[in-house]
């Protein structure tokens, strides 16, 4: 990120919205303003992010060329004798990294493999029909469950009974989700490369 740019497109804005009559003097208030404003979205990745996307256009700020790949990997651990664990774990392009974690009750380790892709599902639902950005972004969903894996994609049939409505769930969310954004892959990985694993 150039420092530079960002504090001339936050200056020319400020400048706008005050009304200086003329942007190119330098006024000891305008350079105070900006310089809190640049400070305070350095530390704030997300909102940097946004100020980016929305302060592009003639001698304003031009972000710089990301990767628009988002990779992420869910989980599910326990059985019915103990509370389980559902969990994803986003990397967005822009460096954001998001966590969840979600107890269930009596729940078998498939039935939460499953809620964790259903989960994961949920939030590029959500975050994909607030942000337009999104439909320029690959989505690549990873995780160790072969049998979760293949049983969304169609390859393999569902044989237990109590998976085919959060099959069901997964499938219908997937194809949502596809609409929202550029493409979306279902991986499988071994355990050893869930980074929901790495992590947990």
């Amino acid at each position: 990120m150039n420092r530079d740019a960002l504090k001339q497109g936050i200056k020319t804005a400020i400048a706008e919205v005050i009304g200086f009559p003329d942007k190119d003097c330098v006024y000891e208030d305008l350079e105070a303003a900006t310089e809190s404003v640049v400070h305070f979205l350095e530390h704030q990745p997300c909102l940097l992010y946004l100020t980016e996307l929305n302060c592009t256009g003639p001698g304003k700020i031009v972000p710089p060329a990301q990767p628009q790949v988002i990779n992420a990997y869910f989980d599910g651990n326990g059985n019915k004798d103990m509370t389980g664990l559902a969990q994803y774990r986003v990397y967005w392009p822009d460096g954001i990294i998001t966590p969840n974690s979600t107890a269930y009750e009596k729940k078998t380790n498939n039935e939460l493999e499953y809620q964790g892709l259903i989960n994961l599902l949920d939030l590029f639902d959500e975050v994909g029909r607030v942000e337009n950005a999104r439909k320029e972004q690959d989505i690549v969903i990873m995780g160790d469950s072969k049998l979760v894996i293949e049983q969304v994609s169609g390859r393999w049939r569902v044989k237990e009974k109590h998976l085919v409505p959060l099959c069901d769930k997964a499938i219908n969310l997937l194809s949502q989700v596809r609409q929202l954004y550029k493409t979306v892959e279902l991986r499988w990985c071994p355990s050893a490369e869930n980074l929901v694993d790495a992590h947990a």
